[in-house]
């Protein structure tokens, strides 16, 4: 497949994750025209938007097609599938998770480590769906699988944007529970880390309400408020916590 073939084809599957906006730019084109110019320019604004940003996406997924692994052969075979037909490598990705979603209890052990942990993850978001707000969604969750959850939510959250933006956004109703949920994979080193920043820096994690922002650039200001970037450094040269998580729900897989 030629790579202005592939480019084509992932601009198309980036159009399709941006329908719901294309379909608001429609609506406010079609308002605008007939009934304000200030509409119609917001609508040609967001439709613009929505190019530009399909267009990003699909040099980027040209790139990802790109990209080789010198030690990593299986990489290597996904990212020619990849390239070789984008859509049906989607259905098989997609296709692969359903059905592992679907095994629980001792037949999650027939997948390898990285896909276990995936695997309980997307389990963990379609109960955490059934909540009817952030508020409830620990509220789904018991034994092993919310310990696991906590941690699923505390890691990701540190991994993309650090601790301020765990007690940021919503995941922050969870930060009580992050010590002992530390504790009990056995993450000694993470739980002292942990631990350590709160006490030194006197956070109430039962109330995290002034860490609420209503916009980005307000995120700016949370960072400042703690020496949130020594906290970082110093958990990503910890051993990854992933491998506690795995190695703990191995020890529960009855609970999963």
């Amino acid at each position: 497949m030629s790579k202005i073939t592939l480019f084509f084809i992932n601009l198309l599957l980036a159009t399709v994750r941006l329908f719901w906006l294309i379909l608001i730019s429609a609506a406010l084109l079609i308002i605008g025209a007939i009934w304000s110019d200030t509409v119609f320019m917001i609508g040609l604004a967001v439709a613009i938007t929505n190019v530009i940003v399909a267009i990003v996406y699909a040099f980027y997924l040209l790139h990802v097609a790109d990209y080789r692994s010198e030690d990593d052969p299986e990489f290597n075979e996904m990212m020619d599938k990849l390239r070789a037909d984008p859509k049906a490598f989607l259905q098989e990705v997609v296709g692969a998770n359903e059905a592992n979603k679907a095994l629980h209890g001792e037949a999650l052990l027939q997948l390898g480590d990285e896909e276990l942990c995936e695997t309980v993850y997307l389990q963990n978001l379609d109960i955490a769906a059934e909540a009817e707000d952030a508020q409830q969604e620990l509220a789904q969750f018991s034994g092993a699988r919310r310990t696991v959850y906590i941690l699923e939510m505390f890691d990701a959250e540190v991994q993309n944007g650090g601790l301020c933006q765990f007690f940021v956004n919503s995941t922050r109703t969870m930060a009580p529970y992050v010590s002992r949920a530390l504790e009990d994979v056995g993450a000694q080193t993470h739980k002292d880390l942990f631990d350590g920043f709160i006490a030194q820096n006197n956070i109430d994690v039962s109330d995290l309400e002034s860490f609420r922002i209503f916009k980005a650039r307000d995120f700016k200001k949370q960072a400042k408020r703690y020496d949130f970037d020594a906290f970082d450094e110093a958990y990503y040269a910890l051993p990854a916590l992933q491998d506690f998580v795995i190695a703990y729900i191995k020890s529960h897989i009855t609970e999963f």
